[in-house]
């Protein structure tokens, strides 16, 4: 059976860092959501105009590279998703969609850091939707819509929180206790 771990966080919360030291020690397949749309966008204008605008994806397109990446890891993977569910929608999708094609949840891991924390890792980051005024819009996206999504975990009793402000080193050690690894 196939498992899934969710990695939710802030943009700048690590998750792409904590993805990489972790699968120094375990082997796993990555769904990359944001590489997965940045792909889509290389071939759908309207894709690439709300990521330059700092929108979220459409839901529909997303769950569709979702249930394709998915469909294509052998049995027996685990999967991290980073970066999926956004949203209640995606969320609520996701579980039906697990249910219905035997995969198990593990868990929502949410690496948490404070608005500041996150402004202050993504200006030094230099990707070019890295700016200021872009990456206040996307705080307030995730605030508005994966706040629901963590809020959905939790009360399914799948949450796992970690507290993503220290170090890389201790951010990881923190998520390897969680997990039991």
């Amino acid at each position: 059976m196939k498992q899934l771990l969710v990695i939710v966080g802030l943009p700048g919360s690590g998750k792409d860092t904590q993805i990489e030291s972790l699968a120094k020690r375990k082997k796993f397949e990555v769904i990359r959501v944001g590489d997965l749309v940045r792909e889509k966008a290389k071939t759908d204008p309207q894709v690439a105009e709300d990521l330059a605008q700092g929108n979220l994806a459409d839901n529909a397109m997303v769950n569709q590279l979702i249930d394709e990446s998915i469909r294509n890891f052998p049995e027996q993977s685990y999967i991290i998703s980073d970066g999926f569910p956004r949203d209640l929608e995606q969320a609520e999708w996701l579980v039906d969609y697990l249910h219905e094609n035997q995969v198990e949840l593990v868990g929502a891991l949410h690496i948490k850091i404070s608005d500041e924390v996150a402004l202050q890792r993504l200006t030094k980051r230099g990707r070019d939707d890295d700016q200021e005024e872009i990456i206040a819009h996307r705080l307030e996206v995730f605030h508005q819509q994966t706040g629901a999504v963590v809020e959905f975990f939790r009360s399914r009793g799948k949450l796992i929180e970690i507290d993503g402000s220290g170090t890389p080193d201790e951010v990881e050690h923190s998520i390897k206790a969680a997990l039991g690894w």
